[in-house]
């Protein structure tokens, strides 16, 4: 009778068969756990979960997210009310898979589900993308790594290569990005080329310049290869001066400029 006992399976399924049912099981719960966070109005509580400890999840991860795209992009929260705001954001979780599970790169996140899966709000507010891209440089100026390095502490910026910081993110809109707000909301007919260089500076307070068209095509050029008298030389050319020994103090200027702001860090 011993025997017999012994020989029966111990389990109605192998080992291995029960293993991969219990993992296939909790990977759907993890799912259906997931789902219910992300839409709890199309997406029913997993079975076996007390629906008041459900609402806690929910809350706590609607929240997270809402603090994070608000406080990374504040210029745009203020265009909207309470209720569109929320409803944005419900939309950007329900429809967009993020590639990251890093809190700080849900600025980024959101910034691709403008340019794909929430691209209707730009139907309302066509400036909306490069606002977004605006901000989302704001707020990776700040978490940057550190900058290149120069090997010349007293540049010469003719017959040396200006160095860009690494830091700093060189910009061009067709919308005034830097003056939208609650109060000015450009149209599609309001388009204004703007050019802006936003940076950090030695004591890591970050700040932001508007550029013409030839500065912003100046710091363009410099890419460590090219000295400043070449950049100055091609800008002169492409603008039919013959006069470029007038344009180089005004280039001087500009480069001190950038220098004290840290956008140039020197040069090699």
């Amino acid at each position: 009778m011993v025997i017999l006992l012994f020989q029966q399976p111990l389990f109605k399924q192998q080992p291995t068969d029960l293993i991969m049912n219990t993992s296939s099981s909790l990977k759907q719960m993890q799912y259906e756990f997931a789902a219910n966070i992300r839409d709890p109005e199309q997406n029913d509580i997993p079975e076996g979960i007390e629906p008041r400890r459900m609402k806690i999840y929910q809350e706590l991860f609607f929240n997270n997210i809402e603090g994070f795209i608000s406080s990374a992009f504040p210029v745009i929260r203020t265009l909207f009310d309470e209720q569109q705001w929320h409803q944005i954001v419900r939309e950007f979780m329900v429809n967009h898979r993020c590639h990251s599970p890093v809190f700080a790169e849900i600025a980024i996140e959101f910034l691709d589900y403008l340019s794909g899966n929430g691209r209707h709000l730009l139907l309302k507010y066509p400036f909306m993308l490069e606002l977004a891209h605006y901000e989302w440089v704001e707020v990776a100026v700040v978490f940057a790594d550190e900058e290149n390095t120069v090997n010349s502490s007293e540049p010469d910026w003719l017959e040396e290569k200006p160095v860009v910081s690494s830091v700093s993110h060189i910009l061009a809109y067709d919308y005034p990005v830097h003056l939208i707000s609650k109060d000015f909301s450009p149209t599609e007919e309001e388009k204004q080329a703007t050019f802006l260089v936003v940076y950090r500076d030695k004591d890591d307070n970050i700040g932001f310049m508007e550029l013409n068209a030839v500065s912003y095509r100046l710091l363009s050029l410099i890419n460590g290869e090219l000295t400043g008298k070449v950049i100055i030389d091609t800008i002169a050319e492409e603008l039919h001066r013959d006069d470029v020994e007038n344009l180089y103090p005004m280039a001087l200027e500009l480069f001190d400029s950038f220098s004290q702001k840290n956008i140039l860090l020197g040069t090699v």
